[in-house]
Formats: structure tokens, sequence, C-alpha cells
């Protein structure tokens, strides 16, 4: 389940600076490969929103999310506060 009553992924005391505006130079979602993946969601985490990806600080795979698409994925996340900032 993702949202209300489901799992939660607090960042806020990784993130520094971080606002609803420039989410994205923290947090990058990379989309599932579907079936081939069981459906799961990488997210790449650089807590200073320096927006460097490839040396990212974290890396999380949250399998069975069920989300698709690279570019919704952080939206999804955030709009249902799975990913809490």
């Amino acid at each position: 389940m993702i949202g209300t009553g489901g799992d939660k992924l607090d960042l806020s005391d990784l993130l520094t600076g971080e606002t609803s505006s420039n989410l994205t130079n923290y947090l990058r979602g990379l989309g599932s490969n579907g079936a081939a993946d069981g459906g799961a969601i990488t997210v790449q985490i650089d807590a200073d929103g320096g927006d460097d990806f490839a040396n990212a600080d974290r890396t999380i795979t949250l399998a069975g999310a069920g989300l698709t698409g690279a570019e919704t994925v952080l939206a999804s996340l955030t709009d249902d506060n799975v990913i809490i900032g």
C-alpha cells in the first residue's frame, strides 16, 4: 500500500535545505521495469541538493512499489506522502 496507512520513507534528517520547489535536486526516482523487476523503484539521494546523482549519497530500492515511469515516480511518492522531506 502506498500513502495513507502504508509505508513511509522519512528523509527529513538526511536532506538539508530542500523545499517542494527544489526537491528534484535532492531526489531522483528511477522507474520500474514492470514485471522484470517486480515493480521496484529506485530513489537516489543527494543530501546537499547538488544534483550529483552519479555520486549519490544514498540509493534506496522500494520493492513492489507498483509505479512505472521515472518522471512520475517522485511526484507519486511525494504526493502520496510516501517520501517525507
